[in-house]
């Protein structure tokens, strides 16, 4: 449980405690959102007008402040490493190096508020599974249960009893307020008119119950699983263009799944016809994977591949879901929630971690980086776009979230 909900005897008062990066509240929760640099903050920099209009992407709202922090300073070699990192944790650490003298530490404690504010403001705006959360907060009290921080935080684990009475707080909870701050200016606007009046319907038991078992990960490994490489969706496909030395004369190639399509194209990269039939001619996926993993590779080979290999995942998925209902539905019942390859032997496409392992549950504790739940995420949010998919997709958003899960645990999807 990521939040926690408290509601006194009398309902005058509901906090709803955070503080895991799990938890979409937090600053380290990945939701991507491309904003400006803020141009009271470019200043430093020589060329303070092209970075001002340029639109930067940010992974989360840690990356996005700790950048500001470093712009305030003027230091642009670390401003550099906050945007090319990925771990919130180490954009946070990259802020705490930054050499400040006292006139910009003063600065930086009297903007530091309203830049939050901002990144915050970006986040929710942007990302609509974590704009119908905070909406779901609305009449209630954010706080950000932080052991640790008294100064963004309340200086006090969600657990501690003296949570539930601000006058015991250790800290000034300024994420809470501007999180606050931040879903009441959204409430308003006119374009989230429809997601406020859904969030209206929904009784006070169902939104805090929502908030404190909302399941943030789908994980998955195993081949009786719909997101699986190895589960068995046959789909025809022509290969991707720049793999063929013939682009003109494009053949149509009929796949047994998404693993078929990946190592199929990998021996086409390395050139190795033998190998490439030996692939097509396969109906054991474990055996087409072995047969990727015997191509002699070049070193230069192996840099297109890991600069290659995650597109062709992405065009692999993408041909098996558009052209299987079956898979498709299970994937769109996933929206709103990240997906998660839960290999305990794979650190790249997997997290390094069993689906059991608690470690799963937070991030920061990934044993890898989860390429193909970033790619199937990415399929499935374009496929959720398509008109020809529209009456599916309506479908699936009239189940309820209990629906979803239990359907995504029980119907054979292999998913937890």
């Amino acid at each position: 449980m990521h939040t926690k909900v408290f509601v006194s005897e009398d309902r005058s008062k509901i906090l709803v405690l955070f503080y895991e990066a799990a938890c979409v509240f937090s600053n380290f929760y990945p939701a991507g959102f491309t904003a400006s640099a803020l141009p009271n903050l470019v200043k430093k920099f020589e060329n303070e007008k092209e970075e001002e209009k340029k639109k930067l992407t940010f992974k989360c709202s840690e990356q996005y402040f700790m950048y500001h922090k470093a712009l305030l300073v003027g230091d642009e070699e670390i401003a550099e490493q906050i945007l090319n990192e990925s771990n919130p944790m180490k954009m946070k650490l990259l802020g705490r190096k930054l050499t400040m003298s006292k006139e910009q530490l003063y600065q930086w404690s009297k903007l530091s508020k309203d830049v939050m504010y901002n990144a915050c403001l970006q986040k929710f705006s942007n990302d609509e599974k974590c704009r119908k959360t905070l909406f779901r907060t609305h009449g209630m009290k954010l706080v950000e249960a932080s052991p640790t921080d008294k100064i963004w935080g309340v200086g006090l684990d969600k657990n501690d009893k003296r949570c539930e009475d601000e006058r015991n707080w250790r800290g000034t909870n300024w994420l809470g307020e501007v999180l606050d701050r931040v879903r009441e200016e959204l409430w308003e606007r006119k374009e989230f008119k429809n997601e406020r009046e859904l969030i209206e319907q929904e009784s006070l038991e169902t939104r805090c119950q929502l908030l404190e078992h909302f399941p943030t990960f789908v994980l998955f490994f195993k081949s009786d699983c719909v997101f699986s490489n190895f589960y068995p969706v046959q789909f025809t496909a022509s290969p991707i263009q720049e793999f063929t030395k013939n682009s003109k004369n494009q053949k149509v190639f009929t796949f047994n799944c998404s693993e078929h399509y990946f190592m199929y194209h990998k021996a086409l990269l390395v050139g190795d016809e033998g190998i490439a039939e030996k692939i097509m001619s396969e109906t054991d996926p474990k055996k087409m994977k072995m047969w990727g993993r015997r191509l002699e590779m070049s070193k230069q080979q192996l840099q297109q591949w890991s600069k290659k290999s995650r597109e062709t995942m992405y065009c692999a998925c993408l041909e098996k879901f558009s052209k299987d209902a079956f898979c498709r539905k299970a994937l769109f019942r996933t929206r709103g929630m990240k997906l998660v390859e839960a290999s305990p032997g794979d650190r790249i496409w997997g997290i390094g971690l069993e689906q059991n392992d608690k470690r799963c549950e937070d991030e920061r504790t990934w044993r890898g980086t989860n390429w193909l739940g970033e790619v199937l995420d990415r399929v499935r949010d374009e496929l959720c776009e398509r008109k020809e998919f529209k009456n599916e997709r309506e479908l699936i958003e009239k189940e309820s979230l209990e629906t979803r899960c239990q359907l995504l645990e029980h119907f054979p999807t292999g998913a937890a």
